[in-house]
C-alpha cells in the first residue's frame, strides 16, 4: 500500500493522515523534523554540564542547549513560525515575522538523567500569534491553555515516539521513528 505524504515530504504510515491543515500541518512537519535529529543527537553524543545556567537557575547540560537549537532551526525551517520560547530560552526567539505560531517547549526535559540511559522527552504546545501588536516580551500574556491549538510529546528512550493531537482527526495519534531502507541507505520515517 502506498504511503500518503504530507506537506513538507514526511512519509508517513499509509493510515496517518496529515495532523492538521493547511499551515499548521508545517509547525507539527517542523517537530517531526526536529525529534528525528534530537534523537540522532542523543544516540551519537556524549553529554556534560557546561558553565551556564537557564534562566531558573539550572546549570545547564551541554545537550540541553544543544537541543534547543535543534528545535529552534527546526521550526525556523517551516517558515511558519513566528517564534518559540523555552525552558533554555524563556524569552521569545523571533524566527520569522511574518510567522502566524509560536511554540513553547521543553527541548529535553528529564536531561538530567541522560547519562543514565533513562527515557527523556521533549514537549510542545503551539499556539496561534496574536493580531494584536504587542512587544516582543508580551507575547504570552493572557494565553490560558485552552489557547493551545496543538501539542506533542517526543520521547527518546530505546525507540523514539511522537505522541501528537491530530487536529484534522480530534484525536491523538502515537508515532514511531522507524529506519525502512531504500536504495542501498536507510531513511528514519515516522509510521
Amino acid at each position: 500500500m502506498p504511503t500518503k505524504e504530507v506537506s513538507s515530504g514526511h512519509q508517513t504510515h499509509p493510515y496517518l493522515s496529515p495532523l492538521a491543515d493547511g499551515e499548521l500541518q508545517k509547525v507539527y512537519d517542523g517537530i517531526l523534523t526536529a525529534t528525528k535529529r534530537v534523537a540522532d543527537h542523543l544516540r551519537f553524543s556524549l553529554s556534560d554540564y557546561v558553565e551556564t545556567s537557564n534562566e531558573f537557575g539550572e546549570q545547564q547540560l551541554d545537550t540541553d542547549v544543544d537541543t534547543d537549537n535543534i528545535i529552534f532551526e527546526a521550526l525556523k525551517e517551516t517558515g511558519v513560525v513566528y517564534g518559540g520560547m523555552s525552558e533554555e530560552t524563556p524569552v521569545m526567539k523571533v524566527l520569522n515575522p511574518e510567522g502566524q505560531y509560536i511554540v513553547t517547549f521543553d527541548p529535553l526535559d528529564g536531561s538530567s538523567v541522560l547519562e543514565a540511559n533513562f527515557a527523556v522527552g521533549s514537549i510542545f504546545a503551539i499556539w496561534k500569534r496574536r493580531t494584536d501588536p504587542v512587544d516582543d516580551k508580551d507575547h504570552m500574556i493572557g494565553f490560558t491553555g485552552k489557547d493551545v491549538i496543538g501539542a506533542a510529546l517526543s520521547c527518546f528512550g530505546p525507540q523514539t515516539g511522537l505522541v501528537v493531537y491530530n487536529q484534522a482527526q480530534d484525536r491523538v495519534d502515537q508515532l514511531r521513528l522507524c529506519r525502512r531502507p531504500e536504495k542501498d541507505q536507510h531513511i528514519n520515517e515516522f509510521w
